[in-house]
Parts: C-alpha cells; structure tokens; sequence
C-alpha cells in the first residue's frame, strides 16, 4: 500500500503503485514486461529502449543509440536525478551525411572510375575522354567534345 515500500514480483497489490515494477494484475504484483504499457525495468521509455525491449521510435526517452529504433540518441543531458554522470537524450533520424572531400572513387555522377574521377566517356577513335577543361574546370562531356575538336583545328591550321 502507500505506507510502506513497494512490493516485489509475486507479493499482494491494490495497483501498479504498490510494486517495484509497477505492474499489478490480479492482485499480486508482476514481472515488468516490455508491453505492460509502464515505464519499469530497464527501459527508457515506456515500453521501449534498454537491453531487454525494441528500440524506441523517434521523440522516445534514450540513453545510447541502441535504445533508439533509429540507432540515433540525440543526447540533451549529462546528469542525472542524483548529480551523477548519465547521458539522456531524445531518439531521432540521423543527421545526413556530409559528402566526402574524397571524390577520386567516383566521379560526379556517382559511378565508380578508374581514372582518378573522370566520368567522361570516351568514343573509340577520340581522344576526347578528359572532363577537365584547359583551365583544370569540370566540364560536361559535349563541351569537352567541342573542346577537343577547336584544338584539332588549331593544330590542322599550323
């Protein structure tokens, strides 16, 4: 009841208040389970999170990413009730990833190359394939094409 300390699993209740686990049904205080629609046990929030129950969706009470459906803990606090250390946070989407400075694995439209990023292609006969214009600019496959074929004429002309 109110007057003394909370009952443990198995021991007579009036209600969930009774017992450490604040679950009480039929009378006799039970196991907290992750779908008893409490916070108890070592959840994060109600019916979510801790090692025990699936992840919290977004908005959800969480401690590390793992409490989180999303994997993501955003962490708003370090302390807790009693002045210790323990992370609390908020489960939400990961930020997006920031693109890589590295962009030798694949050229602009994303495909992988073999030629340090050029994602030009090249016709058979042409010497056309570089998407660098003379000044060291990306530029698109038809200006490079017309590129090349203004340098062709130069040289014809000499």
């Amino acid at each position: 009841g109110s007057h003394c300390t909370a009952c443990r699993v198995g021991q007579k209740c009036g209600d969930g208040g009774d017992c450490t686990s604040l679950v009480c049904k039929d009378e006799v205080c039970a196991k907290a389970t992750c779908t008893d629609g409490e916070l108890n046990g070592h959840e994060t929030d109600k019916d979510c999170g801790g090692p025990n129950c699936d992840g919290c969706p977004n908005n959800k009470y969480c401690q590390e990413a793992s409490d989180c459906a999303s994997n993501y803990c955003e962490i708003t606090s370090g302390e807790d009730d009693d002045g210790g250390e323990e992370a609390s946070g908020v489960c939400m989407d990961p930020p997006p990833e920031e693109p890589s400075d590295d962009e030798s694995a694949t050229g602009s439209n994303g495909e992988a190359t073999d030629d340090g990023g050029s994602d030009a292609s090249s016709d058979a006969g042409s010497d056309a394939g570089s998407d660098a214009g003379s000044d060291g600019s990306d530029i698109s496959t038809a200006e490079a094409e017309a590129e090349e074929g203004a340098r062709r004429r130069l040289r014809a002309d000499a």
